[in-house]
């Protein structure tokens, strides 16, 4: 080592250490790709299960939140259910985006396509409940969404597998970079040792020659910094102005003075023609920005920025977002203050836009529901308001929109708000606001007027009633319409909006059952009526629940022969805490929309009763089975028989529909006769009999048309039958029609000798009443059954 000289000596040193650097660089390198290349895949994993996750949660909500839908009676709650509903389904897909482009693997990639179909078909099903639902078609939105509920735990257990096995992969995952990095760590401590050792002798031993170099070195360093710095805070300045060439920008001191600026700030000062010193708050003020320099310098000391919205005058006459930064130069230049001014005007016209949008009804250009919603809450809180609520709904707009088409119906619903606006402004000028609360649907919030509030919205609702019932010329189109009216008075008839709104839309409901075309003050007669209601609509449903409803089973008989040919299945309901009657039950089960369940109630008790007694050994030549006029799901009817059909190996002829003449001649006017549902089932060897026979309609046509196996004359003729000649010939002309038909009658209500001589007389085919037998419950009918011998009556 003795040629070695001090220099060349430190160079060996230097180049040994370099060559050490460069082994460990290169191990660092090998281990950081290792390192990198775990990461990624542990991210990748743990992305993928926390998208997996939330999709199942996100399909779990939707699930939930339809469920709130369809069963929630407020339709404002309603309304921000369904704003959940569609963000759920918006992030489940945005989700399921995300994981596609992160990339799912092959295996589970395989299993997500193959649950896509049934993703989509959900999806379409839960949006069309939905829309059922919103068209008032309550059943079959139930009904629909039954359905659905197969496929959707399908999506959510597929989406729970997926999601448990990417959370064990990200687990493994996890544990192998953990695994990886501590074995990197120890690698790293021992090359570092290594290095620090090395560098540590080459350091003393070249420490003297460094010193003498030190002096040199730092002033060249420091030149070549200062260098750096400048063209540094230059090149941040030119990246500025190229960048944000759409806004003025420009560098001042504390003070004001302008240091730099770009051409779009330079425009700005030539338009403005100022003779005044180039200082930024005197061109700002000028500008009508009306500042406080000092505060504005706090505010930046404290926050380091200051910003605020700002109208432009002449020349400009636009907004625009000014901004001050702090700017923190060091040597190259005095400047303090970044300024930024940008035109606005396009955003604040976009946000107009948005805020109408959402406040007002898009057709009417009247507020609308959210509008109103608002405005509503604002004067129930104020101490000293009185007021009232109108809530009108126009009579029958469904059929206007179904006859001549949604063009129309939307001019007709302009030109009943355009009067209904001219009638207010007319009568109460500023007092009032008229809003389009959706559909069919308007509301008028009333303040205190000259006369007594109550007065003044009776003569109103009066002229609202007259104006909107006159005629309409749409289109070239003479249309006509009514409303029904409803009002709440503030704070009589409540105090709180919500519960304002649904006294007057109880109210409107009592004008409409009223006969429509009037009004209606809220009464709490009509709320104790809606809790009647809501009673037994709770009870119907409780009694589904624990089969509180029965079947008995009135006889009928032939009439030349005496002998039992059939029973006809009357529900009854069987309760300690209730004593409804079918005729009460009945009706209110057909007008709140749940007559569907009782009917399939009713044909599933039926088809296993029979059944049962089929098991027995028992023979019953045929059971009739009433099904409600307003039957809204022909298919699912047609579906649930087929089903219990083949569920209890049961033939057809063994099964009897009884239906009215108006649902009978409803799904002939909408379908025809060859694909009425009633054929459909007649093709399926069900009897079909029309219950109550020449009560309701006088065309006869669609007897020739449609198989039809009984007529069943109305108790109401029976009656009368005896003492009444017109019931007689009415009697008398039925069973001709019939027979002329090849169809059979069957009266029913027969409780004397003399009806059934006089049935036999004119050649009535079958009977029942309480001449033969009343309805007897199941242990009664079965020794009848067993029995099955002629009765003798007359």
């Amino acid at each position: 080592m003795k040629f070695l000289t001090p220099s060349k000596l430190i160079l060996f040193g230097y180049a040994t250490l370099i060559s050490f650097l460069l082994i460990s660089i290169f191990i660092f390198k090998s281990n950081d790709e290792t390192i990198a290349k775990d990461y990624e895949k542990l991210v990748s994993s743990q992305s993928l299960a926390n998208l997996m996750q939330q999709m199942q949660v996100n399909a779990k909500n939707r699930s939930i939140l339809l469920s709130q839908i369809l069963y929630e009676k407020d339709p404002f709650i309603q309304d921000e259910l369904i704003q959940q509903f569609q963000i759920q389904g918006n992030l489940f897909i945005t989700h399921k985006l995300k994981l596609s482009e992160i990339g799912l693997g092959l295996d589970k990639l395989n299993r997500l396509n193959q649950l896509n179909e049934v993703i989509t078909k959900n999806s379409s099903r839960q949006q069309r409940v939905i829309v059922l639902y919103l068209d008032d078609k309550t059943s079959e939105s139930q009904g629909l969404y039954l359905e659905m509920l197969p496929y959707q735990r399908k999506v959510i257990s597929t989406l729970s597998g997926l999601s448990d096995e990417l959370r064990q992969q990200a687990s493994n995952a996890q544990a192998h970079y953990h695994h990886i990095t501590e074995q990197d760590e120890r690698l790293s401590a021992f090359l570092n040792a290594s290095l620090l050792v090395s560098m540590l002798f080459f350091a003393i031993y070249s420490f003297r020659q460094s010193k003498r170099t030190e002096k040199k070195l730092n002033d060249n360093v420091s030149e070549l910094n200062t260098q750096i710095e400048e063209q540094q805070h230059v090149n941040a300045m030119d990246a500025h102005i190229l960048h944000a060439v759409e806004q003025s920008i420009v560098l001042t001191t504390r003070k004001g003075e302008i240091v730099r600026s770009n051409p779009s700030f330079e425009l700005y000062l030539k338009q403005l023609r100022t003779d005044l010193p180039p200082s930024i708050w005197q061109i700002l003020n000028q500008a009508g920005l009306n500042i406080n320099r000092e505060q504005i310098c706090f505010q930046i000391d404290q926050t380091g920025l200051w910003q605020k919205e700002i109208q432009l005058g002449e020349p400009f006459n636009f907004y625009a977002l000014c901004e001050i930064n702090r700017f923190e130069p060091t040597k190259l230049i005095s400047a303090n203050l970044l300024i930024s001014i940008k035109n606005i005007s396009a955003l604040k016209e976009a946000q107009r836009a948005i805020e109408k949008q959402a406040n007002y009804d898009a057709i009417t250009e009247l507020p609308n529901r959210h509008s109103f919603q608002q405005r509503l809450a604002e004067q129930t809180k104020s101490s000293n308001a009185n007021f009232s609520l109108i809530y009108l709904d126009l009579d029958d707009f469904k059929n206007i929109n179904d006859r001549l088409g949604h063009d129309y119906g939307d001019e007709l619903l302009k030109a009943v708000s355009f009067r209904m606006q001219n009638l207010l402004l007319e009568l109460h000028l500023n007092r009032f606001q008229l809003s389009r609360i959706g559909g069919d649907e308007f509301a008028i919030l009333l303040e205190d007027c000259n006369k007594k509030l109550k007065d003044c919205s009776k003569n109103l609702a009066e002229q609202l009633v007259d104006i909107i019932s006159q005629p309409y010329n749409i289109q070239e189109e003479v249309v006509e319409i009514g409303c029904s009216i409803g009002i709440s008075i503030f704070p009589e008839h409540s105090q709180t909006a919500r519960q304002l709104m649904r006294n007057a839309d109880l109210a409107m409901y009592e004008a409409k059952h009223s006969g429509k075309n009037c009004f209606a003050f809220y009464t709490e007669e009509i709320n104790q009526r809606l809790e009647q209601k809501n009673i037994l609509l709770q009870n119907i449903e409780s009694a589904l629940l624990k089969k509180d409803f029965v079947l008995h089973y009135q006889p009928q008989y032939n009439l030349q022969t005496n002998e039992l040919i059939g029973l006809e299945a009357l529900i009854r309901w069987e309760s300690e805490d209730t004593c409804y009657r079918p005729n009460e039950f009945i009706p209110f089960a057909e007008e709140n929309g749940m007559i569907h369940l009782i009917d399939e109630y009713v044909i599933k008790l039926a088809c296993r009763q029979l059944h049962s007694w089929q098991e027995e050994g028992i023979k019953v030549p045929r059971i009739a089975i009433n099904i409600s006029s307003k039957q809204s799901n022909p298919e699912n009817l047609i579906n649930l028989i087929d089903s219990q059909i083949e569920k209890y190996g049961l033939n057809g002829k063994s099964l009897e529909l009884e239906v009215t003449e108006y649902s009978l001649i409803t799904n002939i006017e909408d379908k025809g006769f060859k694909e009425s549902w009633l054929t459909a089932l007649h093709n399926r060897g069900i009897h079909i009999a029309i219950d109550d026979f020449g009560t309701g309609y006088s065309s006869l046509s669609y007897l020739q048309n449609l198989r039809v196996d009984r007529l069943k004359i109305d108790r109401g003729f029976i009656n009368g039958i005896i003492t009444n000649k017109e019931s007689l010939l009415i009697t008398e002309s039925i069973i001709q029609l019939a027979h002329n038909v090849g169809a059979k009658v069957i009266a029913e209500g027969v409780e004397t000798k003399e009806q059934s001589q006089l049935l036999i007389n004119q050649g009535c085919d079958e009977a029942q009443g309480y001449l033969y037998n009343p309805a007897l419950p199941v242990d009664k009918i079965r020794p009848l059954l067993n029995q099955n011998s002629p009765v003798n009556c007359l």
